[in-house]
C-alpha cells in the first residue's frame, strides 16, 4: 500500500509543483499553490538558475522554505514511524 500511495502523491506533487510543465506557463494561483509543495519551491529556484544562467542569484528563499518544511514534516514522519514499528 505504501509503494503505490508514495507513487501517486509524488506524482500529484510533481504536477502541482511544476515538474511536468513551467511555472511561468501556469495562472498566479496556480504558481502559489505550487510554492505550496516542496517540487514547486524546487522548480521555481531550478527555473530562474536555467533562465538567467551564471548570472542567477542563489536561490535562498526557496532554500529556507525547503529547510523550514523539512524541520516541520521530520518530526511528524519519525513520530509516525515510531508508532507505527511499536504498534
Amino acid at each position: 500500500k505504501a509503494n503505490a500511495i508514495g507513487v501517486i502523491v509524488s506524482l500529484i506533487m510533481a504536477a502541482l509543483g511544476g515538474c511536468w510543465w513551467p511555472l511561468e506557463l501556469v495562472s498566479d494561483t496556480m504558481r502559489r499553490i505550487a510554492l505550496v509543495f516542496p517540487t514547486g519551491q524546487t522548480m521555481d529556484a531550478l527555473g530562474e538558475m536555467i533562465a538567467l544562467g551564471p548570472a542567477a542569484a542563489f536561490p535562498a528563499s526557496n532554500v529556507v522554505v525547503l529547510l523550514a518544511m523539512a524541520c516541520i514534516m521530520m518530526p511528524i514522519a519519525a513520530r509516525r514511524m515510531r508508532a507505527k514499528v511499536t504498534a
